[in-house]
C-alpha cells in the first residue's frame, strides 16, 4: 500500500475485527489492510478500535497484510497481550501517525507537566514533552472535557499508569494552555462553533480567550453549507482591519468529533493556565506592573468593581480610593489604565480613564443594551451608550417580535446589514425588549401588557427577562456576597438582577467560609430541585 513500507513499523487502529480476522486503518494510506490471527499467531484475538503497532508484508498471492502486531491501548479494558519479543514499539517511515518511541516515563508518574500535542485523530494521540523522550499515548476517554485539539496545540497534563496497557503510561488532566490570539496570526487552530446564522458568526477555542468573527465572504469553500453550533471546526487566524479584535477565521473547515459543550471548555481552559511555567499563555497582571493597558470594565458596584483585558488573564480590581479623578462606570465601558501594586503585594488599576466609545464596526458580533429612539410601522432606530450615533432595527430582522414603540429598552446583537435601510451599513438583530416604553399593540389587535417571558416553576421567584440568572447557565461571572450564614447564603452580581443562591454543599473546594461582601468568581448552575445556584465559586483578591 502506498506510503506503508514494507519492514517498518507503523500505527493504527482496528477497524473491524471477527472471528479470527478484520481490517486495520491508519493515516498512512487509504483504505483497509488485512490482519489475521494466522499471519499473527501471538495474539489471541483483537478488539475494534485497538491502537495497535505494526508491520507490512505481501502474502504469496502479492496482497498487503499486517504481521508482528502490537496492541498498544485497548479500549474495552481487557489484558493487552504481550508484545512480540524483540520488536521495540517504535515507528518510522513516511504517513505515520504519531511516530518515535514509547515514552519512558514511569519516574513521572503523577507530575504535572507542559507539553504539545505532537498528532491527534478523532479521539486519540501522542504528546511530546522537553521532559521525557518519545511520545505518550492521550484517549478522551481518559479526558472527556478536553476538546478538539491539534498538532502543535501546547498543553498541561498529568502522567498517570494506564491499567489498559501492558506496563505503561498515559496522559490525564490534559488541557490546552491559552495564547494571545495575535500570538496565533497565521497559524491553524481546533475550536468550536459558538453560534452563526445568515453568513457570520462566531467561533471559539481552547488556544485563545473569547471570540473570533468568522464570514461566509472570506470562507467562500463553506458555501452552500451553513455552520451550526457547537460544531467542531479547523481554522486559520488571519487578520481583520474591520475586527473589534483585528483578527478573523479564514479557511474554516468542519471537522469530525461531534459537538463541544463551550462553558466546560473554557472553564478548563481557565483553570489549565494558573500557575504555569513562563512563555505560555497570557501573563497574569503581577506579570506587567507599570504597563499601560487597554480593557473593559467587567462590572462595578458603588466604589469598586474589575477591568478585563486581552493583556492579561482574568480580573484587576478597580477603586475609586485609588482613582479619584475617575468618574462613575459602569459594565461595558471601555478604559485604559494602569496596573499598579498595592501595598498588601496585590495588583490594582491606577490612573483609570473611560475612551470614547466603539464605533458600530468594532461591535459586530457582541450584545449591547439601548432604548428605541423612534420606530414607525416595522422599522426604526436604536441608541446606545456603547457606541456613538444609532443603529438601524427592523422587524424584518427581527420576526420574534411584533412590534417595537420610542422609549423602549431593549437589549441586542450589532450585525453588518446588507439592505439598503441603514445608511451607515449595521443593524440590530436578536432584540429583546428588557424595559417597556409604553403600551404595545398585539399579534391579535389590542394591547399586550408585558413582553416578559411567563415565570415557571423554575424560575418562580427571580426575576424574569435576560437579565434573569436562569438564562446565564453555564456562564462565568464576577460578583459579591450579599449575605451568607452558617453553610449557604446569596450572591448579587451587575450582570444579573435579584440574588442567587450559594451553599457550601456544592462548593467543597472552598477552604474558608464565604462572607458578606467577598468578591467572587463563580459559575451559574441548575440544582436538582431545579433552582438557579452558584458552583465553582471563587475568592477573589480584594
Amino acid at each position: 500500500m502506498a506510503g506503508m513500507a514494507v519492514g517498518t513499523r507503523h500505527q493504527g487502529w482496528v477497524r473491524s475485527f471477527r472471528d479470527t480476522w478484520g481490517f486495520i486503518n491508519a493515516d498512512g494510506f487509504a483504505g483497509d489492510l488485512f490482519v489475521g490471527l494466522k499471519g499473527n499467531p501471538h495474539l489471541q484475538s483483537l478488539v475494534k478500535d485497538d491502537q495497535v503497532e505494526f508491520e507490512v508484508r505481501r502474502d504469496d498471492k502479492g496482497k498487503p497484510e499486517a504481521i508482528n502486531v502490537v496492541v498498544v491501548s485497548r479500549m474495552g479494558g481487557a489484558p493487552v497481550p504481550t508484545s512480540i519479543p524483540g520488536v521495540v514499539a517504535q515507528v518510522g517511515g513516511g504517513g505515520n501517525f504519531g511516530g518515535g518511541a514509547r515514552a519512558e516515563v514511569g519516574h513521572l508518574v503523577g507530575q504535572q507537566l507542559v507539553g504539545r500535542i505532537k498528532s491527534f485523530r478523532d479521539s486519540w494521540g501522542f504528546i511530546n514533552s522537553d521532559s521525557f523522550s518519545g511520545d505518550l499515548f492521550v484517549h478522551k476517554k481518559s479526558n472527556a472535557d478536553l476538546g478538539p485539539v491539534g498538532a502543535g496545540d501546547p498543553i498541561t497534563f498529568t502522567v498517570a499508569e494506564d491499567g489498559n496497557a501492558s506496563g505503561g503510561c498515559h496522559a490525564v488532566n490534559v488541557a490546552v494552555l491559552q495564547e494571545d490570539i495575535t500570538s496565533l496570526l497565521g497559524q491553524t487552530v481546533h475550536g468550536w462553533v459558538k453560534s452563526f446564522k445568515d453568513n457570520w458568526g462566531l467561533l471559539n477555542s481552547n488556544r485563545f480567550e473569547g471570540d473570533i468573527f468568522c464570514g461566509m465572504k472570506a470562507n467562500k469553500q463553506l458555501q452552500p453549507m451553513s455552520l451550526t453550533s457547537g460544531a467542531s471546526v479547523e481554522f486559520e487566524i488571519a487578520h481583520d482591519d474591520k475586527g473589534v479584535r483585528g483578527v478573523q477565521a479564514v479557511k474554516v473547515k468542519l471537522m469530525s468529533g461531534g459537538t463541544q459543550s463551550m462553558p466546560q471548555q473554557m472553564a478548563m481552559a481557565a483553570t489549565a493556565r494558573q500557575g504555569l511555567p513562563p512563555g505560555f499563555g497570557t501573563p497574569k497582571p503581577e506579570g506587567l506592573v507599570g504597563r499601560r493597558c487597554q480593557g473593559i470594565v467587567r462590572s462595578f458596584k458603588e466604589d469598586w468593581g474589575f477591568v478585563i483585558s486581552s493583556s492579561f488573564e482574568g480580573d484587576l480590581f478597580l477603586h475609586k480610593g485609588s482613582n479619584p479623578m475617575m468618574g462613575t462606570l459602569k459594565a461595558g465601558d471601555a478604559v485604559i489604565f494602569d496596573i499598579g501594586l498595592q501595598t498588601s503585594g496585590k495588583c490594582h488599576a491606577l490612573n483609570v480613564q473611560a475612551t470614547s466609545p466603539f464605533s458600530l464596526g468594532d461591535m459586530v458580533g457582541q450584545r449591547c443594551t439601548g432604548s428605541i429612539r423612534n420606530f414607525d410601522g416595522t422599522w426604526g432606530f436604536a441608541t446606545s451608550q456603547r457606541f456613538p450615533g444609532d443603529i438601524f432595527v427592523g422587524l424584518k430582522s427581527n420576526p420574534h417580535i411584533t412590534a417595537l414603540r420610542m422609549g423602549d429598552q431593549i437589549e441586542f446583537t450589532v450585525q453588518r446589514s446588507a439592505g439598503s435601510r441603514s445608511q451607515t451599513g449595521f443593524e440590530a438583530v436578536q432584540v429583546q425588549v428588557i424595559g417597556a416604553g409604553g403600551m404595545m399593540p398585539s399579534a391579535a389587535g389590542g394591547l399586550a401588557r408585558s413582553r416578559s417571558p411567563r415565570q415557571t416553576a423554575r424560575t418562580r421567584g427571580m426575576p424574569a427577562g435576560p437579565r434573569s440568572p436562569v438564562n446565564m447557565v453555564g456562564t462565568t461571572l464576577t460578583g459579591w456576597i450579599r449575605s451568607y450564614k452558617g453553610d449557604w447564603g446569596f450572591i448579587n452580581s451587575s450582570a444579573f438582577d435579584g440574588d442567587l443562591f450559594v451553599g457550601s454543599k456544592s462548593n467543597t473546594h472552598l477552604s474558608r467560609p464565604l462572607a458578606e461582601n467577598d468578591q467572587i468568581m463563580f459559575q451559574i448552575s441548575v440544582g436538582p430541585g431545579g433552582k438557579a445556584e452558584a458552583l465553582d465559586v471563587q475568592v477573589l483578591a480584594s
